[in-house]
């Protein structure tokens, strides 16, 4: 039963660090946040983040298909002020919301505000330190967050693998206006994966595999490029490994 409700039938307990358990239990569990195979890894990550860089009470974040915002979520017990913007598809949106308002922020004890991309103008609005603003690729598209380079930190976890090539590196060119020299880009992601257009192995082509060789980084200073160690624990997924990267914007 136990097995079943933590997903340990599919990922073993052994798979995971028993002293980075012990740490994730220490630093959260007084925030009513339990182990679930997503948190822990989003908590791995956000380990190794800081083992590399400083991360400032005070961060303008910009995160692209963040999910649940498990990995924001845990970020914020970290910081005294932010911005979290997030870019995601209308119905992750919704679902995301629903995650932080109806969990994350009465049972977990978060105490940030969070809008909708129709709340645009309520967020700029609004004088809170702790906020998060959803946008819909529609939106980035049409410029609604400006051409100035605000931002600190961006974030993308697992779903640019999910996008073909083109679409990755469309996203990245608006880091070139988003973005402030010197801030930091994390990027967690598959090392190549085949789109799911093309199911058959002999329909690998450039043009339906998305390479993490392939993004467009040249904006860049590689801080940190190497195997996800959380995923390579995984047994049954060490054949499809991901890439961890850190790098810090030159432009």
């Amino acid at each position: 039963m136990a097995g079943k409700k933590f997903g340990f039938d599919i990922y073993p307990a052994n798979n995971y660090n028993k002293d980075h358990i012990s740490d994730f239990i220490a630093k959260y569990s007084k925030h009513n946040i339990g182990f679930s195979h997503n948190t822990f890894k989003s908590y791995s990550i956000l380990k190794k983040l800081k083992q590399h860089i400083k991360i400032e009470s005070d961060l303008k974040i910009f995160e692209i298909g963040a999910g649940l915002f498990n990995f924001g979520h845990l970020l914020q017990y970290d910081l005294n002020k932010f911005e979290y913007i997030i870019c995601d598809l209308p119905e992750i949106i919704l679902a995301a919301h629903q995650q932080i308002t109806e969990i994350y922020l009465p049972v977990c004890g978060g105490n940030y505000e969070v809008y909708l991309p129709n709340e645009l103008e309520k967020f700029y609005n609004s004088k809170s330190d702790r906020k998060v603003l959803f946008i819909a690729p529609e939106g980035l598209q049409k410029g609604i967050l400006g051409n100035d380079k605000k931002f600190d930190l961006f974030i993308n976890h697992e779903s640019f693998a999910e996008m073909d090539i083109g679409t990755v590196n469309k996203y990245l060119r608006h880091l070139h206006i988003l973005m402030k020299k010197g801030s930091i880009v994390n990027l967690v992601n598959r090392h190549h994966r085949l789109q799911s257009s093309s199911q058959e192995g002999s329909k690998y082509t450039v043009d339906n595999i998305t390479s993490f060789d392939n993004y467009e980084l040249g904006f860049l200073d590689v801080i940190l490029k190497e195997t996800d160690m959380f995923r390579a624990a995984i047994t049954n997924v060490q054949g499809d490994p991901n890439t961890f990267f850190i790098g810090r914007v030159n432009l």
